[in-house]
């Protein structure tokens, strides 16, 4: 089950959105996934909806800043 903020946005985009080729920055999701140590999201979603919303909402209650630095997806973090 994937529950750390970074790795469901990573999901989202990867998967859900459909881009197998999509390019992660490895030491900004490591980052990510280091300040939030403990941290196990959960949610459902039973209709359509904005995808980038959706991101900016999962962003705002973590400690992420998701972005896209060229083609590759990254990561700044605030340090808990």
């Amino acid at each position: 089950m994937i529950v750390k903020p970074s790795d469901i946005i990573y999901h989202i985009i990867g998967v859900e959105l459909d881009n197998p080729d999509l390019a992660v920055d490895s030491k900004g999701l490591a980052d990510a996934r280091n300040a939030h140590p403990d941290w196990q999201m959960g949610f459902t979603v039973n209709k359509k909806i904005n995808s980038k919303k959706l991101i900016e909402e999962i962003a705002k209650e973590s400690r992420l800043f998701p972005f896209f630095k060229g083609d590759r997806l990254s990561f700044n973090s605030i340090k808990g």
